[in-house]
């Protein structure tokens, strides 16, 4: 079975779209949804960067007690 994309099929879509579902017009959130969605990607921001922080601070440590001389030979480099 091969279906076939065409413009004709695609109207017909949009036309059964537009006479089954409601029309709803956009409008803009109000200031308070606003501050809400800011505050909350800034928040999933931050909590990122802490991550990757914690992350490099374990690497790190991780390095250090396997090659404890590893600054000592950095510092001839």
């Amino acid at each position: 079975m091969t279906r076939c994309k065409t413009d004709a099929v695609d109207a017909a879509m949009l036309a059964e779209f537009v006479e089954r579902m409601p029309f709803k017009p956009w409008q803009c959130p109000d200031g308070s949804k606003l501050a809400l969605r800011t505050a909350s990607r800034r928040l999933e921001a931050l909590t990122k960067q802490q991550t990757r922080a914690k992350n490099r601070l374990f690497r790190e440590r991780r390095t250090l007690v396997l090659f404890p001389d590893r600054n000592r030979h950095s510092s001839r480099l």
